[in-house]
């Protein structure tokens, strides 16, 4: 999610979202600030210590908490980091002066420590239910590459061998704040590939253009062993929600936050 949010599927297994439910309560809890580092193209890295986290606090792959401001608002973040790691990890762009994230940025420079409520969402990757020949598919735009690295690290931390396909669009390949990590994946790890892909500005970009989703359709003869997980804005989840039904995707397969918070009409 990140504050353009996105949640669970409608049909997202039960077992899964009850999993996600009981395993961790929801909290508010006080976290301690670490640090706010500019990474490229106005998109801040926010790293937070719950001293609970693992303990009484956690979440899973790919859920994301709210940042409690001072009247009482929750804004909504995705957790870039996995959920073995020590600290949460938050990623923010900054919309320019005066916009909601850069109160959040001020405020997370000017407090020494802040409130969180955690965690929320169902677009959550569960590795012990794979089968042997699913393969993931994560698909962001934007900052929502902070929710699949989420997931992507969690995945490779437990071991998983299925294939591990990453898409990430933007308008511009100055967007992309974290490729090296990404390259990183699919040079360390055999059973990960990642495209990046960029709409807009093409000057001097030498690899894919156009829609992401688009991009995996040309790659993809059917989708039929997929298990995708899409973050974006609403019209764009939508739109490759519908791409990938009439490319094979089951029914059933296919997880996002914003069919939780933007159904269709």
């Amino acid at each position: 999610m990140t504050t353009e949010n996105n949640g669970p599927d409608s049909s997202t297994e039960v077992n899964d979202a009850e999993c996600a439910a009981t395993h961790w309560p929801q909290l508010t809890c006080t976290c301690d600030v670490l640090g706010v580092k500019l990474l490229a193209a106005s998109v801040y890295e926010v790293r937070l210590r719950v001293p609970q986290l693992g303990q009484e606090v956690g979440f899973h792959a790919g859920q994301y908490l709210e940042l409690v401001m001072e009247d009482g608002r929750g804004v909504p973040y995705s957790i870039a980091s996995a959920p073995n790691q020590q600290e949460l990890e938050l990623h923010i762009f900054n919309q320019g002066e005066g916009t909601l994230s850069d109160q959040v940025l001020d405020l997370f420079r000017s407090q020494s420590s802040v409130q969180i409520r955690m965690a929320m969402g169902e677009c959550i990757l569960f590795p012990d239910h794979l089968d042997d020949d699913d393969e993931l598919l994560f698909i962001a735009a934007g900052t929502c590459f902070g929710q699949m690295k989420s997931m992507i690290e969690h995945a490779l931390d437990e071991g998983i061998k299925n294939p591990i396909h990453l898409y990430w669009g933007v308008r511009e390949q100055e967007q992309f704040y974290l490729r090296c990590l990404a390259d990183s994946w699919a040079k360390d790890h055999p059973q990960v590939h990642f495209v990046p892909v960029v709409s807009d500005q093409l000057e001097e970009w030498q690899g894919r253009t156009g829609l992401v989703h688009e991009a995996v359709i040309q790659d993809f003869e059917g989708l039929e062993r997929i298990k995708a997980y899409i973050c974006g804005s609403p019209p764009m989840v939508y739109a490759v929600e519908d791409a990938f039904l009439d490319h094979g995707l089951k029914k059933g397969s296919i997880f996002s936050d914003v069919f939780a918070y933007a159904p269709r009409s």
